[in-house]
């Protein structure tokens, strides 16, 4: 009997049916396992344990900086040269603008630790600092500090021609 005809003998090929399906799902799965280990560098922090020791001076940190009511307001433009131009105006708790800060900022790829980019931000005075940006999904993470007294925000970036 040859396999054509054994197929033909009524309902004996469903089993077959099932074992290929199952081999289908096994073939997917196995590229889908291969591709996500294959293409994961790791954990995103190297010193995880020690910032989560540290939790609780990262708490009292962010109390201390929510009392200095430091605000900070980041608007962006896109520029001719297809860059975008990105200004941070930071106001103290009165709202009058926040002059002789020292700014540091850095560019964060969410996606990507790889494409982090520290941010030189310049000085255009009344509490504004700018910096050109490359289009694409940002977070801006700037740290502010006066007569020593700092402030840390993070803003979200779109930058989309």
């Amino acid at each position: 009997m040859t396999a054509i005809a054994w197929f033909r003998q009524g309902d004996r090929w469903i089993p077959s049916l099932f074992v290929g399906a199952f081999l289908v799902i096994l073939a997917v799965n196995s590229t889908m396992i291969w591709l996500a280990v294959s293409t994961f560098g790791g954990l995103a922090t190297t010193d995880y344990y020690a910032r989560g020791r540290t939790y609780n001076e990262t708490l009292a940190a962010a109390e201390t900086m929510a009392a200095l009511g430091w605000q900070v307001e980041v608007t962006s433009r896109h520029q001719e040269d297809g860059t975008f131009l990105v200004e941070a105006t930071m106001r103290d708790a009165h709202g009058a603008p926040l002059e002789g800060a020292d700014v540091i900022g850095n560019l964060v790829r969410p996606s990507s630790a790889d494409d982090d980019v520290r941010a030189v931000l310049v000085a255009q005075g009344e509490g504004r600092w700018t910096l050109q940006v490359e289009p694409g999904l940002w977070e801006l993470r700037l740290l502010v500090e006066r007569d020593g007294m700092q402030s840390a925000t993070g803003h979200r970036l779109e930058l989309i021609p």
